[in-house]
């Protein structure tokens, strides 16, 4: 629902939202690329951006599989770059897929490490399009 209701010019109301790690991933990466949020508690108030900006620092989803999976083609929407660093149970788990998806259309992206922490690259510019297929699994 947040990405989602980030990705629309006008004001959406999430009611009754889930608090845990990953939405508190999710909200750090929308509100990055330019998503205003009020929080309070029983409603979140969200405001998407007329035009999403590359994230200005590397945005950090921790252990959400689901941010990082979710948020990367968003990234790739917004006119500027963007990086996320994320924790090491994801980098156990497959984002090649879906990286090697997103090239096929069009977007680019790099991966690389730095220490024990992990990043992926997203270049802005939007997403030209075109077919692509990727595993199920």
């Amino acid at each position: 629902m947040l990405i989602a209701a980030s990705l629309v010019v006008r004001t959406s109301r999430i009611s009754g939202p889930l608090y845990s790690d990953d939405t508190d991933a999710t909200v750090r990466a929308i509100k990055a690329l330019g998503t205003k949020l009020e929080l309070t508690k029983g409603c979140w108030t969200v405001t998407g951006s007329q035009s999403m900006a590359g994230a200005t620092a590397p945005i950090d989803v921790g252990e959400s599989g689901a941010t990082l999976r979710f948020m990367i083609p968003v990234a790739a929407l917004a006119t500027g770059n963007s990086v996320f660093v994320f924790g090491d149970s994801l980098k156990q788990r497959p984002i090649e897929p879906l990286l090697a998806s997103l090239k096929e259309l069009g977007a680019g992206t790099s991966t690389s490490k730095t220490g024990s922490r992990s990043y992926i690259k997203v270049q802005g510019g939007g997403i030209p399009g075109g077919q692509t297929t990727i595993r199920g699994t």
